[in-house]
């Protein structure tokens, strides 16, 4: 679950946790508030008014809980990352950097966005940091473990407001984020999913250099979650839009083990479904990477029908160059409608 904290700064001394969901082991997103209940008592963030968030937690095999997020300290507009560790009962653990914090200051803008707790007592962290994605793996007293990437940390440069949004361990070690990039001129976001081995570095097995970008032309990916079949298969999931377009939709996307779209699953590997409210414009591209042709040098043509093969209703038309459907709505087209391209 995620959000914004929207609410002023906040004095985080003797503060306590309000959580919005149940922290038994699940990623939640909580807001840190003085005075809010005692479900957790919150670890001295300082002698300075502050601002903390968390936004994913953890249960340990022990039973203590770790949380991440983000702490804006006196009042400085950019966010240190925060790890924090509470015992079963809820007070701080002290043995988890000598007072159950750990706050990662690089001097950039840091958010905390998700926490793993790794079968070895290792804890796996990936952060935001400005235009780049952070992972970071610490021993279990706090202290960052070297062997893994730059002295514990991995720091991979992306493009401008791209966001990791979901972390994964693979049963094998590998670790898998799903984010998404988004181009700053048109405003189009794309699926980005990386992969990296057990020690940080890139999995050069996986897409181009461990990193697979997933796009539908005009159309807007983001992904929010992600998991590993059994049978080693990714699936990705999060929202498709239009970005001149109303309303969204969800999206679900199925890779092969070696990062390549699983054909088998929905359309080329991807499920999505598109809703336009009555009087307004619908405009969809199909990505042209959806279809290939055999025979080298031959030219494909494109044309647009129903699933029971009729023509399209007057109000949908269908852009065989550009592989774009467009059209307005009226009250009577209201109901579900499926095409197809051939």
């Amino acid at each position: 679950m995620m959000g914004q904290c929207d609410h002023g700064t906040i004095g985080c001394e003797n503060a306590a946790v309000k959580s919005r969901q149940s922290v038994a082991g699940r990623a939640v997103y909580q807001c840190l508030h003085q005075s809010a209940g005692d479900t957790l008592s919150l670890p001295s963030i300082g002698n300075h008014q502050s601002e903390l968030c968390t936004q994913s937690v953890a249960v340990q095999a022990d039973g203590k809980i770790l949380a991440v997020g983000w702490v804006n300290q006196g009042g400085s507009s950019l966010s240190d990352a925060v790890l924090l560790r509470f015992n079963a009962n809820g007070t701080p653990d002290a043995s988890l950097g000598g007072s159950g914090k750990i706050i990662a200051d690089s001097g950039s803008e840091d958010r905390a966005r998700s926490v793993i707790a790794l079968s070895d007592g290792n804890i796996l962290v990936t952060s935001d940091r400005d235009s780049s994605k952070v992972l970071t793996r610490y021993r279990n007293d706090g202290s960052r473990d070297a062997t893994f990437g730059n002295a514990g940390e991995l720091v991979t440069a992306v493009d401008s407001w791209s966001r990791g949004s979901s972390t994964t361990v693979q049963p094998d070690g590998k670790i898998l984020i799903a984010g998404y990039r988004t181009n700053p001129s048109s405003g189009e976001s794309i699926v980005a999913l990386a992969r990296y081995n057990s020690d940080g570095t890139e999995d050069m097995s996986f897409g181009s250099n461990g990193l697979v970008l997933t796009s539908l032309n005009s159309l807007s990916l983001l992904s929010s979650s992600v998991l590993v079949q059994p049978d080693g298969k990714v699936v990705v999931t999060g929202g498709i839009y239009g970005v001149n377009s109303p309303g969204s939709d969800v999206a679900v996307i199925r890779y092969n083990p070696n990062g390549t779209l699983d054909s088998t699953f929905g359309n080329f590997g991807i499920i999505q479904d598109y809703s336009v409210s009555k009087g307004a414009q619908l405009s969809i591209s199909i990505a042209s990477s959806l279809f290939s042709d055999a025979d080298v040098g031959d030219s494909l043509t494109f044309s647009a029908v129903q699933a029971n093969g009729s023509a399209l209703p007057s109000w949908l038309s269908f852009n065989p160059a550009t592989l774009t459907f467009q059209g307005s709505p009226t009250n009577a087209d209201a109901g579900t409608l499926t095409v197809k391209v051939v």
